[in-house]
């Protein structure tokens, strides 16, 4: 994430430019022996050794490192392999992803269009905060920021706007797995001061950074629920401090309400299932 005034360049020539990635053996090898359970429930060391051409040994270390990762599982009697609960969690981060992005996407158009900021839609993966969506501002001085982009989850406004609303002992566990290591003068350098945030960002519903992350930026972030009542994702606009003052962003603060509740509602949320909840859903949604 990064302040840029260039303007874009064609995708292909970059591309063309760009030199290729070199391949980890290592890990192609993985990739491959995940891929032979396509067709297969269970397979021994011998037949995936056979099947990916490489010596038993190898493909031994390799399939106990995936089981060491969860991505494997091993059966206790047969000693055959068969795919691990740790593909389902990637695999239902993705269908969270996909579910999210492909509701929330055209609001995030319209802020931009609305705003000319860059908007950002982030998931929540552990002590991480992801970027899965984005789009970027039309202007020349716009924040570049890409899909993928991982940021802790102890600064910004996108992680707080999402760990405010869920269960205190499941931020606290988040948050006491981060390391604070301060990007700017003005990241939180505490657990204390991380909950303290939180704190702030739950009574008003809408979270803020100003250069938390990198110097000279700053955002507004709101939560966005399922249909569980759960907050699975936030959505921030981010822009450069000489754009984003304190008066303007007081005039986003009822616009990214609305959003937060329209986006909330196209997973199907509903402000009934927060009666007698963890979130207050008037501070969240109202204009």
């Amino acid at each position: 994430m990064f302040l840029s005034q260039e303007r874009r360049s064609p995708r292909n020539s970059r591309s063309q430019n760009a030199p290729k990635a070199s391949i980890s053996k290592s890990v192609e090898r993985a990739a491959r022996l995940l891929l032979e359970f396509k067709t297969r429930d269970e397979v021994g060391v011998s037949e995936l050794a056979a099947a990916l051409r490489e010596y038993k040994s190898v493909v031994h270390r390799t399939a106990r490192t995936l089981h060491q990762h969860g991505f494997l599982e091993q059966d206790s009697v047969t000693k055959k392999f068969r795919l691990g609960v740790g593909l389902l969690e990637l695999g239902s981060l993705v269908s969270r992803r996909l579910e999210v992005g492909q509701a929330v996407r055209p609001l995030l158009e319209g802020l931009v269009v609305k705003t000319q900021e860059t908007a950002v839609l982030s998931v929540l993966r552990g002590a991480d905060c992801i970027c899965v969506d984005k789009v970027e501002s039309p202007q020349r001085l716009r924040i570049a920021y890409e899909v993928g982009n991982r940021n802790p989850a102890y600064a910004g406004a996108s992680p707080r706007a999402i760990l405010a609303f869920m269960p205190d002992e499941e931020a606290q566990r988040i948050l006491r797995s981060c390391k604070f290591v301060p990007r700017t003068s003005r990241t939180p350098r505490s657990l204390t001061e991380a909950l303290k945030k939180l704190k702030e960002v739950r009574q008003r519903g809408y979270a803020l950074s100003y250069g938390e992350l990198s110097e000279g930026l700053r955002s507004i972030a709101v939560p966005v629920f399922d249909h569980t009542g759960s907050a699975v994702a936030a959505i921030a606009l981010v822009g450069p401090a000489s754009r984003m003052s304190k008066d303007r962003i007081d005039a986003l603060v009822p616009v990214m309400r609305r959003l937060s509740e329209a986006a909330s509602g196209r997973l199907g949320f509903s402000r009934s299932l927060l009666v007698g909840g963890r979130v207050r859903a008037g501070d969240v949604a109202s204009p």
